[in-house]
């Protein structure tokens, strides 16, 4: 998670002259590039973020740079886990299997980064195989 005032710490102690906002710049796409060598999607526009995971197979997404701004899950085929963090990286609010057509889940001031993943299913439920496979298979049948 991006932290600016630390990065303006480290660049007043290391007696950085150069634009603040550069290095911030700097820190989130490099934050950006490890989430996606790590597979995970980062949605980053307003655009992106509205959209979210309500298209696409199910898989892991990064919204950053939140706010604290409420989710939502309509539009959804599929339960999230949703782990909300402050900039610092702890872990500040925590969801659990959140079904399909939720209208509001808060996140709370403090939230900064929210990262959604499918729910994983216990003993006896889908895996995440399964899950792409009736994903897929959802899709061919609409067409």
């Amino acid at each position: 998670m991006i932290d600016p005032i630390q990065i303006m710490k480290e660049a007043y102690a290391s007696n950085y002259f150069g634009s603040i906002s550069e290095l911030i710049l700097q820190q989130e796409a490099i934050a950006m590039q490890e989430a996606n060598a790590a597979g995970i999607d980062v949605a980053v526009t307003p655009e992106q973020q509205q959209i979210g995971l309500t298209q696409g197979p199910p898989r892991t997404m990064a919204f950053p740079n939140t706010g604290g701004q409420d989710f939502n899950t309509i539009g959804m085929d599929y339960p999230v886990d949703m782990k909300g963090f402050d900039s610092e990286g702890g872990l500040v609010r925590s969801y659990e299997a959140v079904p399909p057509g939720i209208e509001r889940i808060p996140m709370g001031p403090k939230v900064d980064t929210v990262i959604e993943n499918p729910t994983q299913y216990q003993q006896g439920g889908l895996s995440f195989s399964d899950k792409i496979a009736r994903y897929k298979a959802s899709k061919n049948a609409k067409r």
